[in-house]
């Protein structure tokens, strides 16, 4: 069973506690560096280096053992974009890229999509 935690609905501090906070120098699949290329906003230069903080970590998804999967961070880029990433922990690997305007809150979250706090 694969279990989406998401910041703004509920992530348990249990799960947090088990990301660390790096600085890596990931690799990127065919697929983010298609979309790199292809963003709506501009062409996007991926970084050789990231650095990971958990205020930047807003999406998790597990596995029925607990293990991420995978996390999704937003991260500075410009004054007017912010780059967000899906990343795999245990392989280092960026899935997918895109950017999100700096004042882009997302208001139409869909919180049903995620785990709730019983």
């Amino acid at each position: 069973m694969i279990t989406i935690y998401h910041r703004d609905v509920y992530l348990p501090e249990t799960i947090l506690k088990g990301i660390p906070e790096i600085r890596i120098c990931p690799k990127y699949t065919d697929h983010a560096f298609d979309q790199a290329e292809k963003n709506t906003y501009e062409v996007i230069v991926l970084p050789t280096v990231l650095t990971l903080y958990h205020e930047y970590l807003f999406e998790v998804t597990v596995s029925g053992d607990k293990e991420v999967e995978k996390i999704a961070y937003r991260l500075p880029y410009s004054e007017e974009f912010d780059l967000c990433i899906t990343y795999v922990p245990h392989n280092n690997l960026v899935l997918t890229v895109w950017l999100n305007e700096v004042n882009d809150n997302h208001p139409t979250l869909k919180k049903e999509r995620y785990a709730q706090c019983i």
